[in-house]
């Protein structure tokens, strides 16, 4: 049954805007000339020469941490490289950029893949794999991911390190212990559970994303707002930055005590065709975590992206909590929409399915959807058949601080697209629950902004009397 959500909501936009909003435009962000273009790729090319022999060097210390951290950061920047070069195909007005971008993709590619084939690298693996007790769950799924994709190069030896690892458990996220107490899940009467993007591309890929400063310039601010919501579950997507997940995890700890992060993480690879981003989702929380799965989805634009749904359970008051933080496909192109649709069907089953393990459970779907509230896909993709969900759509984020620097420079500053909803906690089942945004943009301060999406905070009542009472 699809009930009406109770909302309580701020206006985020007036039509005092500035003039014209300082930021960059598209093509100020690209390299500027081809000798940009090389010190780039030569300081690329030095970082991962530079840190691969450091992955080596803490590997043989038995530093496993410091050394798969090395080696996902090591892999992520190449990644993140790619990004800039995109955004300089589809920018830069220089002509010689333009020109040698495809040469130098390919030169760098070719430097990478020689430098990952190296026999010293599988060797490596090789040997931390016989360490396998001292891994975590994410470094054993890297570790043997890694072997499986190099099985024809294994010896007899090394095969039987492989079986013995994959014996163990493996899990596609990081897990950290937080400095707060936990609390007791059976004295809440109701749970708060806060949803925010917080676009956090490194350096500055998060003005060409969603037109937002660096998360560096916004990281102090934004983590006080959430703190401030004061939810017991912090669900939060596009944290792509290893070095904003830490950061994130260095301001909350004190607040949270538990925390799932850098899900999807495609760091178990040595073949460029398998090298991406980690999935964005970060899950905080105050309360015990039972259980957690990482799924990726069966298909998403680009390849590399790695979307999921990150799946937890947890006990509140008398009843078992399932709960997924996503981040749906994005582009309204028909096979996305299509693409978007297949991503809700998939979270709607491992909902339910995770629902119907549990006497008494119930469940929720937070996150950013990327389904217009105010559009005809509420309905076409299935949200509204299967889920609550608002009937009034209300402004959750906004493409106008986007639109600004791509379109830039221009004289016109209107506002086009001030209006959006993609940011959703809803549930399939029956629940009494109360919303309101926890504002983190004014549309009038562009350079304020410490996200293009508000946050969303949502309060459950789940308080029941126990059964036979």
């Amino acid at each position: 049954m699809i009930m009406p959500i109770l909302c309580t909501v701020l206006n985020a936009y007036t039509t005092d805007l500035p003039l014209k909003p300082i930021l960059p435009s598209a093509t100020e962000l690209t390299f500027s000339s081809e000798q940009e273009l090389d010190c780039a790729c030569s300081a690329l090319e030095e970082k991962i020469s530079a840190d691969l022999k450091q992955f080596i060097h803490l590997s043989q210390k038995q530093d496993f941490d410091a050394a798969c951290q090395v080696w996902s950061d090591l892999l992520f920047s190449y990644f993140s490289f790619q990004l800039e070069i995109w955004r300089s195909l589809a920018f830069s007005t220089h002509a010689d950029v333009q020109k040698a971008l495809p040469v130098k993709v390919a030169h760098l590619k070719e430097k990478l893949q020689t430098a990952l084939s190296d026999p010293s690298i599988l060797k490596t693996w090789i040997h931390i794999s016989r360490f396998k007790e001292k891994l975590t769950p994410q470094q054993r799924l890297f570790t043997a991911s890694i072997l499986r994709e190099n099985k024809q190069h294994l010896s007899n030896e090394a095969q039987e390190l492989l079986d013995l690892l994959e014996t163990l458990p493996m899990e596609a996220f990081a897990r950290f212990q937080g400095d707060a107490q936990p609390l007791d899940p059976h004295e809440l009467k109701s749970l708060k559970v806060l949803t925010a993007n917080i676009i956090c591309f490194p350096g500055d890929l998060p003005y060409t994303y969603g037109g937002i400063r660096p998360w560096e310039e916004r990281i102090d601010e934004l983590a006080q707002n959430l703190k401030s919501a004061n939810a017991e579950i912090l669900c939060l997507q596009e944290v792509w930055d290893p070095l904003a997940m830490r950061a994130l995890i260095d301001h909350l700890k004190n607040e949270y005590a538990y925390f799932l992060y850098d899900a999807g993480d495609p760091a178990g690879a040595c073949q460029m065709e398998n090298l991406g981003y980690n999935s964005g989702l970060f899950i905080a929380s105050k309360i015990p975590i039972e259980t957690a799965e990482f799924r990726k989805f069966h298909r998403s634009i680009p390849k590399g992206s790695n979307r999921g749904s990150l799946l937890i359970t947890c006990q509140v008051a008398n009843e078992t909590l399932a709960l997924i933080n996503t981040h749906q496909q994005h582009g309204n192109t028909h096979e996305m929409r299509e693409i978007r649709k297949e991503h809700l069907e998939q979270c709607s089953s491992a909902l339910q399915n995770a629902i119907s393990r549990t006497q008494n459970a119930w469940g929720m779907l937070v996150g950013d959807l990327n389904i217009d509230g105010f559009s005809d896909e509420v309905h076409t993709s299935g949200l509204s058949k299967n889920f609550q969900w608002i009937q009034h759509p209300v402004s959750t984020c906004t493409n106008q601080f986007n639109n600004w620097i791509t379109n830039a420079p221009a004289d016109d500053y209107s506002v086009l697209h001030p209006d959006e909803q993609l940011d959703y906690a809803i549930s399939p089942t029956k629940m009494p629950i109360q919303e309101t945004l926890i504002p983190l943009f004014d549309i009038n301060h562009p350079l304020e902004a410490l996200s293009d999406h508000h946050g969303l905070l949502t309060v459950w009542s789940v308080i029941k009397e126990p059964s036979g009472q």
